[in-house]
């Protein structure tokens, strides 16, 4: 029994209960779990397609994280100096990959509400 099978207020709630938790939780685990989870259940619902899309979403995720440390110096664990002189701290990376993870959880998410929505 698939959820296109379930009223569509039960779908409604689950897929806004875990979209508000991937966006409210901001623990890295928490964020992890609901990424892998949302990862897998969208290669589930739509095959490769899905999985080439959710890995170019990853890879932009970790290219947000490189931006937003370049820009906010916040942290003592200095990792390297861009070319400008600016620290690149791993605090700030690290803050970065959280922001970058949960928009791109939160799209996969989507992505899987779109598919269960539209069957």
């Amino acid at each position: 029994m698939g959820f296109e099978r379930c009223h569509p207020a039960v779908n409604f709630l689950y897929f806004a209960a875990v979209i508000a938790g991937t966006i409210l939780f901001q623990h890295p685990v928490f964020l992890a779990i609901s990424v892998v989870c949302a990862f897998l259940y969208s290669i589930k619902r739509s095959g490769w397609k899905a999985a080439v899309f959710n890995t170019v979403l990853l890879i932009f995720a970790v290219g947000f994280a490189l931006y937003y440390s370049s820009y906010h110096h916040f942290g003592m664990t200095v990792l390297w100096q861009n070319r400008i002189g600016n620290n690149m701290t791993l605090e700030s990376f690290a803050y970065g990959n959280v922001l970058g993870l949960q928009v791109a959880g939160a799209l996969i998410w989507m992505s899987c509400v779109y598919s269960v929505f539209s069957s």
